[in-house]
């Protein structure tokens, strides 16, 4: 099994042809559609691909031989993907992704929110229309895409709300991220080899990682530099959107810290602003703190790998995920 980076490359190759089929038969129905499509294209072309590397790793795991046997239903988890970063986009109002502009700014927000629809619809199309989908596997990826956006659902009622507590944050993750981006994907592999065997632990696993994951997420949206992150920086700050590291700051800096972050809150942030920010997320201790927090989730992970009764070969390249993971988590 090829680690992720690699994964990516071999994977890019047959999902933008596939890409490409889909929109020259969308132009079939109207030849203005082109623009956009081309736009489209463009900025499918970010993205790690961690859901269908996941994926495949699952189904490798249990005895599936071979990234064709189920390319389709990979190409389906990343176009549901694709659709809910347009939609993220959208409600965030954001102006980039992927260092180029969301289709919203580049044409207008009922287009953006069209072709978005119609990314779900050939997410289903794809995974439907393999031979290999059992009536088990589909509805599967049914709860996820169902349970994918009630997690959203729930992130976006949490926006500006008050008393909100860590266990409706923890809710939020758990069906948004952890089944959305681990949990489905590895059970629909493993349902793909016809292997139920890991359930249990896939499960736990997914939990552990993508609750890791999505605070890394929230980290770097704080920490990391906008040419690194792909979109401009303190986005959750600027949506007042709750995440653990701001339960973190709230706990840990000092009444003038919390006073100075307040002003920024909401606001639309300028890089002088995204500077004073970092810093007073540094210098409360926050940050350090969700750092910890997240490792110990990361080795929470590791320890269930290690105990899953699967080949070397594969107990590495899981684990290698982690390693990706917190890798990103120490250049933050």
């Amino acid at each position: 099994m090829k680690q992720l980076h690699d994964f990516k490359i071999e994977f890019d190759i047959k999902f933008n042809t596939y890409l490409q089929e889909l929109l020259i038969s969308t132009n079939e129905y109207n030849p203005d559609f082109k623009e956009l499509g081309e736009h489209f294209y463009l900025l499918c072309q970010g993205g790690k691909r961690i859901r269908p590397y996941i994926c495949l790793l699952a189904y490798e795991t249990g005895g599936g031989k071979g990234m064709d046997s189920i390319l389709h239903a990979l190409f389906a988890l990343e176009l549901f993907q694709i659709s809910a970063l347009i939609h993220d986009d959208i409600m965030d109002a954001a102006t980039t992704r992927h260092g180029v502009s969301c289709i919203h700014e580049k044409f207008d927000y009922k287009q953006a929110l069209l072709i978005g629809n119609l990314c779900t619809v050939w997410a289903v199309k794809a995974m439907n229309g393999m031979q290999e989908t059992s009536k088990e596997i589909l509805e599967q990826f049914i709860i996820l895409l169902e349970e994918t956006n009630i997690g959203q659902m729930i992130d976006t009622a949490l926006l500006g709300a008050e008393n909100i507590t860590r266990d409706t944050i923890n809710r939020s993750i758990e069906l948004k991220t952890a089944r959305y981006t681990f949990i489905y994907p590895t059970l629909i592999g493993f349902s793909y080899a016809a292997n139920h065997s890991y359930d249990e632990d896939v499960i736990i696993f997914g939990h552990y990682l993508g609750s890791a994951f999505q605070r890394l997420n929230d980290v770097a949206d704080i920490m990391s530099k906008e040419e690194d992150l792909g979109k401009r920086p303190c986005a959750d700050i600027s949506e007042c959107t709750p995440t653990h590291l701001l339960f973190a700051f709230n706990e840990h800096a000092t009444e003038i810290q919390k006073q100075t972050l307040q002003k920024y809150i909401g606001m639309k942030v300028s890089d002088e602003d995204v500077l004073e920010i970092q810093k007073l997320f540094i210098e409360s201790g926050a940050c350090r703190y969700e750092k910890y927090r997240i490792e110990s989730l990361f080795n929470n992970a590791e320890s269930i790998i290690k105990q899953m009764n699967i080949l070397s070969i594969h107990k590495n390249n899981w684990l290698d995920c982690v390693t990706f993971l917190r890798t990103k988590l120490h250049n933050l």
